[in-house]
C-alpha cells in the first residue's frame, strides 16, 4: 500500500500522535518525562514547531502543534524521536527502536475544531484512568491552558487567545470547555480524511 502524502503547511495546526512499537512503555519514571519534554522543547525551537497542547501517555504522546516551515513537523519529531530513543536505550540498557516509523497527523481545520482537539488531548489521561480530573495529571498541558501554570514549551494559539482578552477570564473560559460533553467523534478523532502518516 503506498504511503500517504505528507501534509505540513506552515501555519496550519496538526494533531500529532507519536506511538511506540508494539505498545512498549516509553516512560517509566518522571525523569523520563522531563527529558522528553526538554528534548521536545529543544527540537521545536530548532525546527520552528509551536506546541499548543500535549499529553504524555505510557505508550504514546499526543501533541497539538503548528509548523512554522514546510518541513518543521517531520524534522522536529524525527530529531526528538532519535534523541529520546538514545536516552531510553542508554538509561535502560536496551537496544530497541522505540517509536513507530511514521507518526500520525490530523489536520486541525478551524478554531472550533482546535479547541475540541485541545480538550480531547488533555482529557486523554482521564479517559485512560490515569487521573480523575485533567488537572490531576501533571504530564499534560491542562494546568497551563486552564489554570495558568507557567510552561515554556507552550505557545498560545489564536483560537485559545480568542477565548478572552483577559488572561484570568481566558482560563475560566477554557475550563468551561471541560464541563460539557463534546462530540469527539466528529472532531479530534475518527476523521480519516485528514489523518495522514508523516
Amino acid at each position: 500500500m503506498p504511503r500517504k502524502p505528507r501534509f505540513n503547511l506552515p501555519g496550519y495546526p496538526l494533531h500529532l500522535v507519536q506511538r511506540t512499537h508494539h505498545c512498549m512503555l516509553c516512560f517509566f519514571k518522571d525523569d523520563d518525562r522531563r527529558f522528553y519534554l526538554e528534548s521536545l522543547h529543544n527540537s521545536c525551537e530548532r525546527y520552528s514547531l509551536d506546541i499548543h497542547a500535549y499529553a504524555l501517555m505510557p505508550d504514546h504522546v499526543h501533541l497539538l502543534a503548528t509548523p512554522g516551515q514546510h518541513n518543521s513537523t517531520s524534522r522536529a519529531i524525527q530529531a526528538l524521536g532519535c534523541k529520546y530513543n538514545r536516552y531510553y536505550n542508554s538509561t535502560y540498557e536496551r537496544s530497541v527502536t522505540l517509536w513507530e516509523n511514521h507518526f500520525e497527523a490530523r489536520l486541525v481545520h478551524d478554531e472550533r475544531y482546535f479547541l475540541i482537539c485541545s480538550r480531547y488531548i488533555e482529557l486523554t489521561p482521564v479517559r485512560c484512568g490515569l487521573a480523575i480530573r485533567p488537572g490531576d495529571y501533571i504530564w499534560s498541558s491542562y494546568r497551563s491552558n486552564a489554570l495558568g501554570e507557567k510552561n515554556a514549551l507552550l505557545t498560545p494559539h489564536a483560537a485559545y487567545l480568542a477565548l478572552d482578552r483577559r488572561i484570568s477570564r481566558r482560563h475560566v473560559c477554557y475550563r468551561k470547555l471541560f464541563e460539557v460533553e463534546t462530540n469527539i467523534a466528529s472532531g479530534a478523532v475518527g476523521n480519516k480524511e485528514t489523518e495522514l502518516a508523516i
